[in-house]
This record gives C-alpha cells, sequence and structure tokens, in this order.
C-alpha cells in the first residue's frame, strides 16, 4: 500500500504543501479561481516546473495567450523549459497544447506548436485532443510516472459557448478522463467574477477542490490572498493566507495567516 505521501502531487509552491498534507491527491482536479492578474498562471507555472525538475510529464493547454509567451513567461524567474519540449519522445516531457490561436479569427494565424485545437469552440474536437494527448502519453510514460495537467484558463471556452449545459458536460468528461489515470492531476483556472456565481459554483461542485486568489486594497496598497475553499480528502486550514510573486514564482508565507 502506498504511504500518504506517495498519494500525492507537490505542488512545489512554496509554503503550501505543508499546508495540504505534502500536496495534491493523485486523479485529482483542481478549480483555481482568481481575478485577471491575480497570479494563476503563475501558480500553474510553478506547478509545472516542480514537475519538470522531478522529471513528470506535463500537458499544458494554452487558451488566455499566445502559446510561445509560456518560456518567456517562466524565462522570467530562470525555468528554461525548451529543454523538456525535446523531438526525442523519450525525453520530451513538456506538451504545450495551443487552445488560443484557433480563437483569435485571425487569418494569418498559424499553427506553431504540433499540438492544437483548431477550433476551441469545438468541443468534441477539443476532448479529442485532450484525450489522444493523454492516451498517448500513458501509454509510455512508466507506472510511476506522474503526469500533471493544466488548462489555463477555461474562461475562453465559457465565453465562446453560450450554452453552460454543454460547457459542463465537455468539463466532466475532462475530469473523468483524469480521474481513469493512476497518477495525474490538473488544474483548470478560471477568472473570478467573469461568469457569474451559478458558473463558479458549477465549477467547484465539478472538482470538488478548490483554491481562490483574492486581491484586498487595505489603506492603499494591495495584498494577495489564497483560500484554500476545499481538497476532499485533505486536512486545510479555512484562513487567508497571503502570497506574492517573488524571484521564486508564486510564494505563500503559512506563519501568516488571518
Amino acid at each position: 500500500m502506498e504511504s500518504k505521501a506517495a498519494e500525492r502531487i507537490p505542488t512545489g509552491i512554496e509554503g503550501l504543501d505543508m499546508l495540504i498534507e505534502g500536496g495534491l491527491l493523485k486523479r485529482t482536479t483542481v478549480a483555481l479561481l482568481g481575478q485577471p492578474g491575480a497570479g494563476k498562471s503563475i501558480f500553474c507555472e510553478n506547478f509545472v516546473w516542480e514537475g519538470l525538475k522531478r522529471n513528470d510529464y506535463i500537458l499544458y493547454f494554452v487558451l488566455d495567450f499566445p502559446p510561445w509567451e509560456l518560456a518567456r513567461r517562466m524565462n522570467r524567474f530562470h525555468w528554461d523549459i525548451l529543454p523538456y519540449k525535446s523531438e526525442d519522445p523519450l525525453k520530451k516531457r513538456l506538451y504545450v497544447v495551443d487552445a488560443f490561436s484557433g480563437s483569435t479569427d485571425v487569418p494569418q494565424q498559424t499553427f506553431k506548436e504540433q499540438l492544437f485545437v483548431k477550433n476551441p469552440s469545438n468541443l468534441d474536437e477539443f476532448f479529442a485532443v485532450f484525450d489522444g494527448l493523454l492516451q498517448n502519453v500513458t501509454s509510455y510514460a512508466s507506472y510511476d510516472s506522474v503526469i500533471r495537467i493544466v488548462l489555463d484558463s477555461v474562461s475562453p471556452i465559457l465565453s465562446m459557448t453560450p450554452d453552460f449545459s454543454r460547457v459542463y458536460r465537455f468539463l466532466r468528461r475532462l475530469v473523468v478522463r483524469v480521474n481513469l489515470v493512476d497518477n495525474a492531476v490538473a488544474i483548470f483556472t478560471a477568472h473570478l467574477g467573469m461568469h457569474g456565481k451559478h458558473i463558479e459554483t458549477s465549477l467547484k461542485q465539478l472538482t470538488g477542490n478548490t483554491f481562490l486568489l483574492v486581491r484586498r486594497i487595505d489603506e492603499g496598497e494591495t495584498r494577495k490572498f489564497l483560500r484554500i475553499e476545499h481538497l476532499r480528502e485533505t486536512y486545510h486550514t479555512n484562513k487567508m493566507i497571503p502570497y506574492a510573486i517573488a524571484d521564486e514564482g508564486f510564494v505563500i508565507n503559512p506563519q501568516a495567516l488571518i
């Protein structure tokens, strides 16, 4: 039987893992909700870099920005991801999926990544790309290899598809698919306040695990807090946890809970 530590995947975010029993449970999907600019992508990039250091497999679906920006964003923290995008499948650990370019409606737009979703509003196509990549990676990854998945963010999908019931079924298929892989964990980000309470509540219910990133103005100064709203089978604080974006990326201070 696996130990409790072996059942969890460290986020790599300084100060967080000690508050969630060592990391995120395997076969789990987490909703990461926050206002634009709150640091959701940086949270994910920390999570990705930790995985690359551990020789994990990363499936990163980029929806909010051009995929080529990912390397530049991570270089800001001196995290060089290019060696992990090797063409050699035995060395490749980072799979970046362009789900951004097909949503721009710019005729001259081209897909520079090998993996892409041609029409992100076509949810059947999107799921086929997701499922195909996950099957492919699972087929040659070792039994104990961890697969980290990021959708950053689901907000464009929600905006492009007015029928939320279709989006809900699509996201539910993704969650179920992740749960079928023993060593997989996924983070779905979404922009807080953009889609209405009903949709936000549905995302929380769908994943069963939620981190909230909140900004407050205190005496003219913006302060940022992470709140662990719910993590299944995990003891955690419900207090507001201050965080900052530093040279190390996303950093929290567990000693300063409020």
